[in-house]
């Protein structure tokens, strides 16, 4: 991967300036270049793989791992639910080749996507290579959302990184100058574009993003296109792949039908009551709370870009391609089916934009500009901006208002902005430019970095992300731990023990996943115990049931113990400001309003501050749990 990075970074500087180079800078360059890299990719990898098991696989995971579990394992179990499009060859591949590895708390589908994540940063730079490719690789490393689908069981995380090497195969083979070139990245595009279309219902979001670029940087094709090209080998490279792609490289050619069933799933976020239906204003609060880098530098980018500063050769045109690809995500946004899936989508174009900032940025000088100066200027500039940071902090941990610590963080701010000003009347514009530009791609990487966590290492039982619209808690895997240990008392095998578990739907994918190593499970459907237990023989030893059965006579002669499943919380249940109370329509009007500033901002404004920076929420999530049922001694 290293290699492919490299060619994809140097292939846009221009043969010329290489030329010139001496060779020793040249070699060192390279050097560098490649040290960074890997440096990028070492952080790609600490980003998906840290704590990568300690949450269980949430619902999404789990409808797609146990049934690709079942089938990789040879097992049928009636009510299973049925096996999903997206992600269900990859998975019965994956279930297949580790057999019954998958046994730990995570299972072996995780890992599988993070190393694939870990090795994407840099392949989507669309633009020139340098500084703007390096700090998108950077970006993609630490990018909130590609962090979640490369630790996700999910074929999303698939579709991104083919998509981005597709887009980076399709620029490529434009301006490559030579033939193995552009044979070499023409079959890269072709195989990724093939297994891009088989990777689940987020590649259709894709191919008319693909299908612009064509049609903005490469149509139309000349005679020496054709001449230089390798077509007709290379669309024998892409059935090849779609056929190992589809039926799960030969192991499982039944799956073929489930790339018309992804186009399926992908066209139901267009109907009214389908999909996860988040809000309407779900997709812009996730991008303020997690994407603080893009927000700023991304509309900004756009602007340098159509002003034709970004990209010397395709500036304007690449900037109404993101600009378009922009539109085509917020499209999607606004269908009734909005759900996670599209947000990459804008984020990636936004991304590309943002980066194309610094290499204009890059360019300036500021040689007559001495270390020390630099070094004072950024430390103090850091002071003000960390101080005004600390009261603000101060003012959220709050419960009460208090105008002093804003006018407090907004002197400090102003004061920070009034020494970057001053120093641009004493030392230039241009230093001044370009030492703000890279200040603040820190601080808003920085930034970055944290909401990255937050989301995929911090979410707790009080700390919900709000990103799924279920997380499964790490406590459920003690369901499993103590149905073992019962089983080895009671069988001496912790597997071996006949276990009921009754559910009035469908078998719940997340038990489903949790008891899939013991080896006699019946899964049973039924509004009650009773029409249950009246059915079938009682002698199953050990019952699971949902909380709402507790209260069924039959298990009278149970002991039930409660688990924690899963939890589900959205942002819209943070807390809202209530109406005036009745004891307080009697009061005079400015005091009233007194009131009800200081209602609004401890009962409202502050609670939504918090869980914005820390993710901190007051009133717990409902959690949803099941109960297990053991035969009393005497039963």
């Amino acid at each position: 991967m290293s290699e492919q990075v490299a060619v994809l970074e140097t292939g846009a500087r221009g043969v010329g300036a290489q030329a010139s180079a001496p060779p020793d800078t040249q070699v060192q360059w390279l050097s560098l270049e490649h040290a960074a890299y890997a440096a990028v990719m070492v952080a790609a990898a600490i980003m998906r793989f840290a704590n990568l098991g300690w949450a269980p696989l949430n619902s999404l995971e789990a409808a797609h791992a146990w049934p690709a579990w079942l089938a990789g394992s040879g097992q049928h179990v009636v009510n299973a639910p049925s096996r999903r499009a997206r992600c269900f060859t990859e998975c019965n591949r994956c279930c297949s080749l580790s057999g019954r590895m998958a046994s730990s708390g995570h299972g072996s589908f995780r890992p599988s996507w993070a190393c694939c994540w870990s090795a994407c940063p840099g392949s989507g730079a669309v633009g020139s290579g340098g500084i703007p490719a390096l700090l998108l690789a950077v970006f993609f490393a630490v990018d909130p959302w590609l962090v979640v689908f490369g630790r996700t069981a999910d074929s999303t995380g698939l579709t991104l990184f083919f998509a981005l090497l597709s887009l980076t195969a399709l620029w490529r083979w434009r301006t490559a100058t030579n033939r193995a070139a552009r044979v070499g990245w023409e079959r890269i595009g072709a195989v990724s574009l093939a297994f891009l279309v088989v990777s689940g219902p987020t590649a259709w979001s894709f191919i008319p993003v693909l299908l612009l670029m064509f049609f903005l940087f490469v149509w139309p094709i000349t005679a020496e296109d054709r001449r230089t090209g390798a077509l007709p080998s290379s669309l024998l490279w892409f059935a090849g792949a779609l056929l190992l792609g589809a039926t799960g490289f030969l192991m499982r050619p039944e799956a073929t039908r489930a790339v018309a069933g992804s186009l399926t799933a992908w066209l139901e976020q267009a109907r009214p009551g389908t999909g996860m239906a988040y809000p309407f204003w779900w997709p812009w609060v996730r991008l303020v709370a997690d994407q603080p880098f893009l927000v700023i530098f991304g509309p900004i980018g756009l602007l340098v870009l159509a002003l034709g500063k970004g990209e010397p050769r395709h500036g304007r045109r690449l900037a109404l391609f993101l600009g378009v690809w922009l539109l085509w995500a917020v499209a999607l946004m606004l269908l009734p089916g909005r759900s996670p899936f599209v947000l990459p989508l804008a984020g990636i174009p936004l991304a590309i934009a943002a980066v194309s900032v610094f290499g204009p940025l890059s360019k300036l000088h500021i040689d007559h500009i001495s270390g020390l100066e630099i070094t004072i200027l950024i430390v103090v500039t850091t002071i003000l901006l960390g101080s005004s940071a600390v009261w603000l902090a101060k003012l959220v941990e709050s419960g009460v208002f208090s105008s002093e610590a804003i006018l407090a963080a907004a002197i400090l701010l102003g004061l920070m902005f009034v020494v970057w000003i001053a120093f641009g009347f004493w030392a230039g514009w241009e230093p001044a430019l370009k030492l703000v530009g890279f200040f603040f791609l820190a601080v808003l990487l920085a930034l970055t970095i944290h909401s990255s966590w937050l989301l995929n290492q911090e979410t707790r039982l009080m700390r919900p992300s709000g990103f799924w619209q279920e997380t499964t808690l790490p406590e459920a895997r003690l369901l499993a731990q103590d149905i073992q240990r019962i089983s080895s008392m009671r069988t001496g095998d912790p597997t071996q023990t006949e276990i009921q578990v009754i559910t009035p739907d469908d078998p719940d994918p997340v038990l489903c996943w949790l008891l899939r190593d013991f080896r006699n499970v019946l899964w049973l459907r039924a509004p009650r115990s009773s029409t249950v237990l009246t059915d079938y023989p009682n002698d199953q030893p050990l019952i699971v049931t949902g909380a709402e059965l507790a209260g069924d006579p039959v298990l009278a002669n149970y002991l039930g113990s409660n688990y924690g499943i899963r939890t589900a919380w959205s942002i819209d249940q943070l807390p809202a400001l209530p109406p005036v109370a009745p004891d307080q329509q009697g009061l005079p009007q400015e005091e009233l309003e007194r009131l009800r500033a200081q209602q609004a901002w401890s009962l409202s404004t502050q609670p939504r501050l918090e869980w914005l920076l820390y993710r901190n929420v007051k009133n717990s999530p409902v959690v949803a749990p099941v109960t297990l049922w053991a035969a009393s001694a005497g039963n």
